[in-house]
């Protein structure tokens, strides 16, 4: 998000990743930070949809992961791995 004055003149990078809730009331949602992405093959996946799919994954399936760790691999094309405990 940039904060900026309303001619432009001085403005300051916040760093965070917005969501917008209603544009007619001017919400918005803080959801991430942009030093909360990994990415090996430009696709820009932030670390808030990695822990909302752990979530859904362990809803669904009546698992409880105590740890996990995504790593990426390089091994015959660009993917991630994850580990659970």
């Amino acid at each position: 998000m940039i904060v900026s004055t309303y001619d432009g003149l001085c403005r300051y990078e916040l760093g965070d990743v917005i969501e917008i809730v209603d544009m007619q009331k001017s919400r918005i949602k803080i959801v991430g930070r942009t030093s909360e992405y990994i990415d090996i093959a430009n696709e820009h996946t932030q670390l808030s949809h990695i822990r909302q799919t752990i979530d859904y994954i362990m809803q669904k399936s009546d698992i409880v992961f105590v740890r996990y760790v995504l790593y990426p691999a390089y091994e015959e094309g660009r993917y991630y791995i994850l580990v659970v405990e």
